[in-house]
């Protein structure tokens, strides 16, 4: 059983489902953030180094370990040459489109309302990390 078919089997637990898609939008800007920084070629390291920030808080937020404010998405955005778009959408669109740097980029593709990767790998290693 790959990843994909193990989420889809544990997103049958209603509890489960809820908790996973309460993390999605913290799991979009992750993803949007990597996304950017990859397309770019950069590294974390060069990000820290134009950033003014570690590396590590750089790994951190990118593992789904921390909780960015608006103000260092924004260092990390200008890091990049970007700016950060934030949207409000009516409920019910929790799963909201991936705008801005990261539509259509690299390994990135647009899907119906959510952001997906070629291979999974990002979404699996965070989910695992916050599984622990």
């Amino acid at each position: 059983m790959n990843f994909r078919e193990h989420l889809d089997e544990m997103m049958k637990d209603p509890e489960f489902r809820i908790e996973y898609e309460a993390l999605e939008p913290e799991f979009e800007i992750i993803r949007a953030m990597t996304i950017a920084r990859n397309n770019m070629g950069l590294t974390q390291e060069q990000i820290a180094e134009r950033s003014g920030m570690k590396q590590s808080d750089i790994s951190r937020i990118e593992r789904g370990k921390g909780n960015p404010s608006l103000k260092t998405l924004r260092r990390l955005a200008q890091a990049m040459d970007m700016e950060v778009k934030i949207e409000f959408v009516p409920s019910g669109h929790a799963k909201s489109k991936v705008t801005g740097a990261a539509r259509g980029m690299g390994k990135a593709y647009a899907a119906p309302e959510l952001i997906h990767l070629e291979d999974d790998a990002w979404e699996r290693a965070v989910v695992q990390e916050n599984i622990k």
